[in-house]
């Protein structure tokens, strides 16, 4: 999910120019970038890819993104050997070893659904749905 985290600061000094004591505390977690004024400070929260992971056997959830996002899917085949294809977008995983997680990554760039499917069964083991 997208977060903008904004933190306060130097509230105690604005609030004591205005006579009142009232003090805040503020706490932020992991940050990639911070721009500083002399009283606020905007920090932007670290943003991965919109994660896909799928297991060959166990029913999976359409996996949702927005167009622009980072896409990472992630197959596991238990039981065989596989590749996937993800329709739309023709994206491969290449050869997949038994057992061996394979992913792909990509930016979203077009909205709709997209499959993935096995290129070994045929079978859809997953949906993108991307939108606008």
């Amino acid at each position: 999910m997208k977060r903008l985290i904004v933190t306060l600061l130097g509230l105690t000094a604005v609030f004591s120019s205005c006579g009142d004591n009232t003090t805040t505390d503020t706490t932020t977690t992991t940050a990639v970038s911070t721009t500083s004024t002399s009283s606020t400070t905007t920090t932007i929260e670290a943003e991965g890819p919109v994660i896909c992971d799928v297991i060959i056997g166990v029913p999976a959830d359409d996996c949702i993104a927005k167009v622009g996002d980072e896409v990472k899917i992630t197959v596991t085949n238990p039981n065989a050997s596989d590749e996937m294809h993800l329709h739309g977008y023709d994206l491969s995983s290449g050869e997949m070893a038994i057992n061996t997680p394979t992913s792909i990554s990509f930016t979203a760039d077009q909205a709709g659904d997209f499959e993935l499917e096995s290129h070994v069964t045929d079978e859809v083991v997953m949906v993108l749905r991307v939108t606008e």
